[in-house]
């Protein structure tokens, strides 16, 4: 019975996981103090293409794309390895 909730828990997570920015970006990618490029992800990589520095917002907008569907991905596989334990008799 528990689930469908820890499937909710590790989807939110997940998602929470890959739109990480503050940290990293706080840390030092935009002043040049911290450690250099070590803690870009790929939400502040968008930022940094996107709005930052190049202002290439179709390049930005194909890696949100791409996050999407990274995400979509596996939230459709543990979906579909959930729903093997909700289904047992």
């Amino acid at each position: 019975m528990l689930a469908p909730t820890t499937f909710f828990v590790v989807t939110t997570t997940l998602i929470n996981a890959f739109q990480v920015f503050t940290e990293p970006y706080v840390m030092g990618f935009n002043n040049g103090r911290g450690p250099g490029n070590s803690t870009v992800t790929g939400v502040v990589y968008l930022y940094n293409i996107g709005f930052a520095s190049s202002n290439h917002m179709g390049y930005a907008s194909a890696i949100a794309w791409v996050l999407v569907v990274i995400i979509f991905i596996i939230t459709f596989i543990q979906f579909r390895a959930s729903e093997r334990y909700t289904n047992v008799t």
